[in-house]
């Protein structure tokens, strides 16, 4: 990819570390905010965050946009995950909830 861009990697670096601060910086607050409104509507809108910005980075022909599209994608993946493990966590019956939130 730095070859593509033709960049340092150090550089192209920093498309990780931007996913990851936006992430744990939007989770908190987009859960927050998004907590009134229905699940289904929320996990469809994360996923939808997620799937544009996805297709946003697999077309982009500069490195800002991509960097556009990584933010997109971490704001998605910030809102759907505390919001699916809650809904796990409902949506089963209590003996099980702790399998239900977790991977095997």
């Amino acid at each position: 990819m730095a070859e593509d861009f033709r960049m340092a990697v150090p550089t192209v670096a920093l498309l990780v570390v931007l996913f990851t601060l936006v992430l744990a910086l939007s989770s908190p607050l987009t859960t927050v905010a998004s907590g009134r409104l229905p699940r289904r509507q929320v996990l469809l809108a994360a996923m939808s965050f997620f799937a544009i910005g996805n297709l946003t980075a697999a077309l982009s022909s500069s490195f800002a946009v991509l960097m556009g599209a990584r933010v997109l994608m971490a704001i998605g993946a910030g809102l759907y995950v505390p919001v699916a493990n809650g809904l796990a966590g409902v949506i089963v019956p209590a003996q099980c909830s702790s399998p239900a939130c977790c991977i095997r």
